[in-house]
């Protein structure tokens, strides 16, 4: 059955890619963005919309089966030491939160954070882990689940948090404390430097933006029910940036030159995440191996940036 689904934060690298999908996939797709209009497609209709009221999501929720809240203007060091940079992205779910508890039919995908969430503890994280965000970024996504579950146990409300981990894909533009792949290939590219924040040891989970949205596809098709389930999106690989940083020169066929420095607070020494309760839900893996999705990156990004 073809769904009314609104996706909130819609211009952004992984909106962008999930509109196209959702729409290929026959659904009706409302797409909210404050940025300028993406994909074009006779089933996606663009909304600009900068931050809407109550009732202008109200009027906005009419006839939707399914929310999907993307929207974060943050990251881990971009809002170090600056904690109200984070009430922003807050403020704008907590609208929307207000607005839906007039519609608890709607079901509410919301895009969390696992790389933010998790302490280290010598295993892969599982959505049951006490978490214990070492940043601003990591305690708003924090308060945001809280949130999120507490709609759904006032109002009857159904939610499904996804918890991606470090995505990347053709797309995804350099931009400085956004996506470590496209740095680095900037930084090849034009021959310059690169700070590297720890030895190079540190590990994360690279998921490629394809696999997320199928994810996210598969959540919204499933039965849903009232309360609030914790799904985490990872390849289920741990990489270290050394050897990402390797692969990529092999890949590009370009060296990386790069200045180390002592790490930072809010950065995450190892992340590992547990993806077997998203297999076992909703029969989804990640399939694209993370050279062959560096690879189509470095295709996209050479036809695109200077």
């Amino acid at each position: 059955m073809n769904q009314s689904i609104l996706v909130v934060g819609a211009g952004g690298f992984i909106g962008r890619h999930l509109v196209q999908r959702l729409a290929e996939d026959g659904s009706q797709v409302t797409a909210i963005t404050r940025r300028a209009l993406g994909v074009s497609h006779p089933s996606i209709h663009w909304s600009a919309e900068e931050t809407p009221s109550v009732d202008a999501w109200r009027s906005l929720l009419e006839s939707v089966d399914t929310v999907i809240y993307l929207a974060s203007v943050s990251t881990p060091a971009g809002s170090a030491g600056r904690p109200v940079a984070e009430a922003v992205s807050l403020m704008h779910l907590l609208t929307l939160l207000e607005a839906m508890q007039s519609q608890p039919q709607t079901q509410l995908i919301y895009f969390s954070s696992a790389g933010s969430l998790y302490v280290p503890a010598g295993k892969a994280s599982t959505e049951t882990d006490v978490t214990g965000p070492r940043s601003y970024h990591g305690a708003s996504k924090t308060a945001a689940e809280a949130f999120v579950g507490a709609w759904c146990a006032q109002f009857g409300g159904s939610a499904r948090v996804l918890r991606p981990s470090n995505v990347y894909g053709p797309g995804q533009v350099t931009s400085r404390g956004f996506g470590v792949i496209p740095n680095v290939f900037w930084h090849m590219r034009h021959a310059h430097a690169m700070d590297v924040w720890g030895d190079g040891s540190q590990t994360r989970d690279y998921i490629h933006v394809d696999d997320l949205v199928e994810l996210c596809v598969a959540a919204t098709k499933a039965s849903s029910v009232p309360g609030m389930d914790v799904f985490n999106a990872a390849s289920g690989c741990s990489t270290s940036l050394n050897e990402l940083f390797a692969i990529m020169e092999d890949v590009a066929g370009l060296p990386l030159s790069r200045v180390y420095h002592e790490p930072r607070a809010v950065d995450a020494i190892h992340v590992a995440v547990d993806v077997s309760k998203a297999q076992a839900r909703f029969g989804w893996s990640a399939r694209k191996s993370l050279r062959e999705g560096i690879e189509g990156a470095w295709r996209w990004y050479r036809s695109t940036e200077p």
